[in-house]
This record gives structure tokens, C-alpha cells and sequence, in this order.
């Protein structure tokens, strides 16, 4: 296919993926802001970890989760944190001004929603919650307070643009397209976020097992996967920015069934590190990666969540790092415990 045939169909996938932007929902345009700095995700265990890579360009972080681990909410607590103002003034009952710390970073987020579970109505009840309770220390007339309030939150997302993608091409074509987005708008990305990477792993298996024609080697699914890490890096050396993608363990390890096209046949006992798939433990069960093998030194540090029943309608929400060498959790007790409420994530805690 040479590269305006390439370009049609790129055009031709861009078209089927649905997108939706804060300014849908707030009705109002973001004011035009500078450059922001490198922004944090206001969650202990990934900041922790980013301040560790403060010297590094464009971080790549990944949350490993198995389904209802939390990793959505994760995700809205990084939209909220980049997208919220870093601070407002008001004035008080007494008319008096004060300067009330919000704690955002007024960065433009991308979100890329691959699970197709995002939804900007639910993210908008999330961003008002984390600002009320920011303003809710000031004393304040309820009118006034409701006003201060709605208007950080349409400013809060209009700064928020949702993409969504329903198959691995469609997720390859928005993340080429991404920069070009940006820049035709004149904005300023804090940081870049795929919610479901890998969502389309059986459709695209079963579509790649159709293409195989006989051969002993999924090339196509594994070309696929090639073209989807090289799609992502160029996209965050041009938006230059956080990027944290979140990633559903599906294949037990020792299931010969759910091996991976791109390990077939796999490979042998004396195969190098980098030839074999990542295991990762997840509540007591192992699970084989589904990304190619590359993709695991891509990435500047991975997370597995997972979630527990807390009291007064919390849920506990674990990070557990990942250790790069051996690909799997460090034994050491490096968890961070964050909380989930009826409003999303809190705070988290160690």
C-alpha cells in the first residue's frame, strides 16, 4: 500500500471513531494558557514514581488490572488532576479575597477510551466533587459558591477531549492523528491517556487467525501490534507529555489457549529475557502480557491494581509496582492504598 493509499484509509478509520470533548458538556471554550509544566496524577504511587523519573522525557506509565480493579477510576482521578485549575480566588462572606489551591494543572488531557466506558457526564460529577471540597474550607454564599463552582468545572473540561476507538486499527489511526489535533487547536498536552489497550485482543486474534493462510507465524496480528507501539512512541515524542495506559490482564499464564499470536510457537527455555512474555501476578493468579515483547521495554513502569471491600462504602484500591527485571511485583511492601467512594478516587494513602 504506498503512503496516499495508507493516508485514504487512515482518513477512513478516523471517520468511524467517535469523539467527545468537555466542551460538550460545559458549553464553553478553555481561555488560552501557556505551556504548562510537567504535570502529576495526583495518585501517591504513580507521582511517586514519576518524581523518581524527573530527569526523563515523555514517562510512559501502565495499570494492570483484572476487570472491576479500578483501573477507570484511576484514569478520571488523572483527567480530573491535569484539567482542574491550580488555584481560583474568590471573595469570602466577609468580602474578603482568597486564594483557594485547587490542585489541578490546567493542562489540556487526551483520553483515549478504548473500553468504551468513559463517560463525561459521570467525569463532570467528579471534577465538581474535587472542587467543592477544595472551595468548601472558605466561607462562602451558597449562590456564589454554586456559580465559582460551575464555572471551574466548564473551564476544567474543556480542557478534556475523549476519543473512541473501537478497534486496535481505529486506536493506531487516532493516536497518528493526535498531534495534528493539537496542533490545529493551539493547545498544550499534559498528558495523554489510553483506557482499555488491548480491549480488541479476541477480535483481533480471531481476524489475524483468518489471515495466517497457513503460516506458522501470526504475522499480521503481530505487524499489528508493531505498528501500534511505534504509533504511540512517535505520538508522545510530538505531544511531548505524560502518557498512562491502562491494560486488562486476560490471559491466564497457564493457559496454552489464550498464548499470544505473536508467541507462536513459543518460545524455547534458553530463549532470551527479552524473547519471553511478561507474567504478571494479579490476585493470586498469573497472567501472560498481550503485547508483543517490545512493548514491556517501552514502558517506563507498570502498576497492577487491585481492588478490595473497605468500610463506609470504600473500596481499597492497591498499586503494586512492578519490578522490570523479573516482571513481576516487588516482594518488598511498596503498595500504595488509595479509596474509592460514591464520588470516585480519593486521595491516596500508603
Amino acid at each position: 500500500m504506498d503512503s496516499e493509499a495508507a493516508l485514504a484509509e487512515l482518513e477512513r478509520l478516523l471517520s468511524q471513531i467517535k469523539s467527545e470533548s468537555g466542551l460538550d458538556v460545559a458549553g464553553l471554550a478553555p481561555p488560552p494558557r501557556s505551556k504548562a509544566t510537567a504535570v502529576r496524577t495526583g495518585i501517591e504511587a504513580l507521582d511517586e514514581a514519576l518524581s523518581e523519573m524527573s530527569g526523563s522525557d515523555r514517562p510512559l506509565l501502565e495499570l494492570l488490572g483484572l476487570a472491576g480493579s479500578g483501573k477507570t477510576q484511576a484514569v478520571y482521578r488523572i483527567c480530573a488532576t491535569t484539567a482542574m485549575a491550580r488555584s481560583i480566588e474568590v471573595k469570602d462572606s466577609a468580602s474578603n479575597t482568597q486564594t483557594v489551591s485547587i490542585g489541578g494543572y490546567e493542562a489540556h488531557t487526551l483520553l483515549v477510551d478504548v473500553d468504551g466506558k468513559a463517560s463525561m457526564r459521570q467525569l463532570a460529577q467528579y471534577v465538581r466533587v474535587q472542587i467543592k471540597d477544595a472551595l468548601s474550607h472558605v466561607s462562602l454564599d451558597s449562590d456564589k459558591a454554586e456559580q465559582t463552582v460551575d464555572v471551574e468545572v466548564s473551564r476544567a473540561l474543556g480542557r478534556i477531549h475523549v476519543f473512541a476507538p473501537s478497534t486496535t486499527q481505529a486506536l493506531i489511526a487516532t493516536l497518528a492523528m493526535l498531534p495534528k489535533y493539537v496542533a490545529e487547536r493551539g493547545i498544550d498536552v499534559g498528558a495523554l491517556l489510553i483506557d482499555g489497550l488491548g480491549s480488541a485482543y479476541w477480535l483481533d486474534r480471531k481476524e489475524a487467525v483468518h489471515m495466517r493462510l497457513g503460516s506458522k507465524r501470526a504475522t499480521p496480528w503481530f505487524r499489528l501490534q508493531q505498528l501500534l507501539v511505534d504509533t504511540l512512541q512517535l505520538a508522545l515524542r510530538r505531544l511531548d507529555c505524560l502518557a498512562v495506559v491502562t491494560s486488562l490482564l486476560l490471559l491466564p499464564a497457564l493457559d496454552p489457549a489464550s498464548r499470544p499470536l505473536s508467541q507462536d510457537p513459543p518460545p524455547g527455555p534458553d530463549a532470551p529475557a527479552s524473547s519471553q512474555p511478561r507474567v504478571i501476578e494479579a490476585q493470586h493468579g498469573e497472567y501472560r502480557d498481550h503485547m508483543i515483547h517490545r512493548w514491556a521495554s517501552v514502558v517506563s513502569r507498570s502498576f497492577v491494581l487491585a481492588a478490595r471491600p473497605g468500610g463506609d462504602a470504600l473500596t481499597h484500591l492497591t498499586f503494586t509496582p512492578v519490578s522490570r527485571r523479573r516482571q513481576q511485583q516487588h516482594t518488598r511492601p511498596s503498595s500504595h492504598v488509595a479509596q474509592i467512594g460514591c464520588h470516585g478516587l480519593h486521595a491516596s494513602t500508603a
